[in-house]
């Protein structure tokens, strides 16, 4: 988000099982967001080893001077609220918007303020598969060195490699972190066909818990269950 105008505010829609919260339209247009997790203000203990404590890993994405993001309080303090670690579920939440509206720079600007609410943060560009695939590849050669569970990047198999890392964030004494799905804008879900799209929560670990934010130019991303 550049400095050349202040974005309206949000408000908030409940819609079930998802947190609706959509934007004003203002010069820029709408950011929206879809929150999915039954929150509990029950705290959870932090995690304390180090096999699962990496920081802030911005590897790849893109990226503006701090001092040139303004704006946006009210949706960062929105997001605090939805990725709060106090909840004991998987947490989802979509930013949705037109492209350039900066999506990307407003959870980067997030998670550099909020880096050490997790234990890990890791950003992904989700744009398609074997993108995606191959950042999770890249971050596996890294994971694997700090962790002491066996790693299957040596044998060459990106499948085998995501398998590895999504167990791994699947582990019960690692579920502080957070992953940042960035230009998810091509979905093949219910209700939302496409020949070369995919269905993202195929990369969400199958524990419930941790921390998922999406960015998308989806108009209603629903992962509700």
């Amino acid at each position: 988000m550049s400095a050349s105008s202040e974005p309206g505010p949000l408000a908030f829609h409940n819609q079930g099982h998802a947190l609706y919260i959509a934007g004003n339209q203002t010069a820029q247009g709408n950011i929206n967001y879809y929150y999915n997790g039954e929150g509990s203000q029950q705290g959870r203990p932090v995690n304390t080893g180090s096999n699962y404590a990496f920081g802030l890993s911005l590897d790849g994405a893109p990226q503006i001077a701090d001092d040139l993001f303004v704006g946006r309080e009210r949706e960062l303090v929105q997001m605090q609220e939805l990725l709060s670690p106090a909840t004991r579920t998987q947490n989802v939440v979509a930013v949705s918007g037109l492209g350039g509206m900066g999506k990307t720079q407003l959870c980067i600007h997030y998670a550099k303020l909020h880096r050490e609410t997790y234990s890990s943060i890791f950003w992904l560009s989700a744009k398609d598969e074997s993108t995606l695939k191959a950042g999770i590849v890249n971050l596996v050669m890294r994971v694997a060195d700090g962790s002491s569970s066996p790693c299957a990047s040596h044998l060459g198999n990106q499948d085998e490699d995501v398998k590895w890392f999504l167990s791994w964030l699947s582990k019960s004494e690692n579920s502080r972190w957070l992953l940042i799905f960035d230009n998810y804008d091509d979905p093949d879900v219910p209700g939302m066909r496409s020949a070369t799209g995919y269905d993202l929560r195929r990369f969400f670990p199958p524990r419930q818990q941790g921390f998922i934010l999406i960015t998308t130019r989806v108009t209603r991303l629903n992962f509700a269950t």
